[in-house]
């Protein structure tokens, strides 16, 4: 469940620093921060330059347990090197945030109950 101060659209994941996904953007991975179903942030690779904000691209979401997600995305914003995305529709499914949480909550069971 989001927080009661969450004021975002859709539930949105954290990951633990040892378990983030990748976005897969050409042949490069980047490190996922947290996704939602409409949107995600990633961290630029080493010495990337930064993409400009309404840029458009597309990728592939690697999430755990052999799950991907194609995406298209825009760069919402940019932040030193993490890079905020909204997705295109129909961005991550529903079924696949829920099973990426059953993911987390079996491995990490701390990190929900930190939440609440």
């Amino acid at each position: 469940m989001a927080r009661a101060d969450e004021r975002r659209w859709h539930y949105r994941i954290r990951f633990p620093e040892r378990a983030v996904p990748h976005l897969v953007i050409g042949r490069e991975p980047r490190r996922v921060l947290d996704v939602s179903e409409g949107g995600l942030r990633y961290l630029l690779a080493d010495a990337e330059t930064a993409p400009e904000v309404d840029a458009e691209f597309a990728a592939t979401l690697r999430l755990h347990e052999g799950r991907e997600v194609a995406v298209r995305a825009v760069v919402a914003r940019v932040e030193g090197r993490k890079v905020s995305c909204r997705l295109h529709p129909p961005g991550i499914p529903l079924n696949v945030m829920f099973a990426e949480q059953r993911w987390l909550l079996r491995r990490y069971p701390l990190l929900f109950r930190a939440a609440s």
